[in-house]
């Protein structure tokens, strides 16, 4: 799949949801689904986006669920996501985000789900996801993230189950 055949899709503006796992799609091919008002899944793992690519992601207040595990995107990408309100997974495992991104994560208020694993996050990190209290799940193996650090987070937020991958 490349951006040219996310062009000729671009008519589907029905479709709730997407698979470009491994694909070549950037953000120049995702400008093309825009206008897929209903589109609520996407899966981008180990596709070409980068960061910059991301600002086509602005454009889908509708997605719940965006997985970009082993994209090239880092935390100057996640500015991209402070529109999408509606967010409740994000899976960033395998990216070039940092303890510097947690505050854009945490701006996803409805975020039930996070997976950061094998990214530069630490326990530093984690302290700015203490805002998130619909967080019930994350997943953090090869992190930077400590049992310790995870303790502290689930005493602020006690309904998390911090598990590892």
């Amino acid at each position: 799949m490349t951006d040219a055949n996310l062009a000729a899709l671009a008519p589907l503006t029905d479709a709730q949801s997407l698979d470009l796992l491994g694909t070549l799609v950037t953000g120049a091919g995702l400008a093309y689904l825009s206008n897929w008002m209903q589109l609520h899944t996407l899966y981008l793992t180990n596709s070409k986006l980068t960061s910059t690519g991301m600002a086509a992601l602005a454009g889908m207040p509708s997605l719940r669920v965006l997985i970009l595990d082993y994209t090239k995107i880092g935390n100057d990408g996640l500015r991209h996501l402070a529109g999408l309100t509606g967010l409740q997974k994000l899976n960033i495992g395998g990216t070039r985000v940092t303890d510097a991104g947690m505050p854009l994560v945490a701006r996803l208020t409805n975020l039930d789900m996070l997976s950061i694993h094998e990214t530069a996050v630490t326990d530093e990190g984690l302290e700015s996801l203490e805002t998130l209290t619909t967080l019930k799940q994350q997943f953090w193996t090869g992190s930077g993230v400590t049992p310790r650090g995870v303790e502290r987070l689930r005493k602020k937020l006690p309904q998390l189950q911090a598990d590892a991958v």
